[in-house]
């Protein structure tokens, strides 16, 4: 089954990845969010989806990440795909760059991609143009992460919030413009965190 899925940001289109051999695959959605699927591409070991940007961006080019991992104690590799906005396909730009994580958020604008480690957040700088991404340095977590894959996040809707959920801690940070992260703070009364939106 689907390990992650992503909806595209006018709604029109699904992407899963995941499956038994691996595989993304493009949902167009109709009437009454009926799914049709319309692409499939094998990417062994595929876990993890994002849209950059996950909202529509006059005049810039749209792209979905994914993931490939095959076992928790080693890298993951990226593959960058460019998404045609009016029919959803996709199409390989590049492959097999390391990535610490399987644990994506993206920028309310696309412009910065955020990655989840056991110890850390990694900042990674988005070519709105080709969708390469340049790390550009982690950022602490208050504790290490004991469970891996380690929680999940999520970035406000304005941007200037990025949310870190792991183990029984939520962390907050401060998002700068050049997408740098600040810790303001963070809390231990919740229950183990395993999603966020």
């Amino acid at each position: 089954g689907a390990s992650a899925i992503a909806v595209s940001p006018d709604g029109l289109y699904l992407y899963a990845a995941g499956g038994l051999f691996g595989s993304v695959v493009v949902y167009a959605r109709g009437e009454r969010g009926r799914l049709e699927p319309i692409q499939q591409m094998n990417v062994e070991g595929a876990v993890s989806v994002a849209l950059s940007p996950p909202r529509f961006v006059p005049g810039e080019a749209a792209h979905l990440y994914v993931i490939r991992k095959f076992f928790e104690d080693e890298e993951g590799s990226l593959f960058v795909y460019e998404r045609d906005i009016g029919s959803g396909m996709i199409e390989l730009r590049s492959s097999g760059s390391d990535v610490e994580s399987t644990i994506a958020a993206v920028s309310p604008t696309g412009e910065h991609l955020y990655f989840l480690t056991n110890t850390s957040v990694v900042v990674y700088e988005r070519n709105p143009a080709s969708g390469s991404l340049v790390r550009k340095g982690p950022v602490s977590l208050p504790t290490p992460c004991s469970i891996l894959p380690c929680g999940a996040m999520a970035v406000s809707p304005n941007g200037t919030r990025l949310y870190v959920g792991y183990d029984d801690r939520l962390a907050t940070y401060s998002r700068a413009a050049d997408g740098s992260l600040t810790l303001l703070g963070s809390r231990t009364d919740v229950d183990w965190v395993v999603g966020a939106t």
